[in-house]
């Protein structure tokens, strides 16, 4: 999945949820970014996995998602992270379900 690609998914899974009157998201970045007490240019580079953001972030960030979205696991998995805010590595997911599809067999 291209950049360009993670990003849509991710905003289009972030804007799903609207506010009482059903006319606008939620959530945005900003409003998360004082959510969890940090820098709004701060959290965009942990969003976008900038080398060297985001380690203490990320878990932050992951559980607000998990407290505040029914879909948190498809943003998670958008922004290619694990459950608790770790990079996960490309491809280390497809290499992990075969292998457990392999043992099963």
């Amino acid at each position: 999945m291209s950049h360009t690609e993670k990003n849509k998914l991710f905003y289009r899974l972030l804007r799903a949820v609207k506010d009482p009157s059903g006319k606008h998201p939620l959530w945005t970045v900003e409003k998360i970014a004082a959510a969890i007490y940090v820098n709004r240019s701060h959290l965009n580079d942990v969003l976008n996995n900038k080398p060297g953001h985001g380690g203490q972030t990320r878990p932050k960030v992951a559980r607000f998602f998990k407290a505040n979205f029914e879909q948190s696991a498809a943003i998670l998995q958008s922004l290619g992270w694990d459950g608790e805010g770790n990079i996960v590595p490309h491809g280390t997911l497809d290499v992990q379900q075969s292998n457990l599809e392999a043992s099963d067999v």
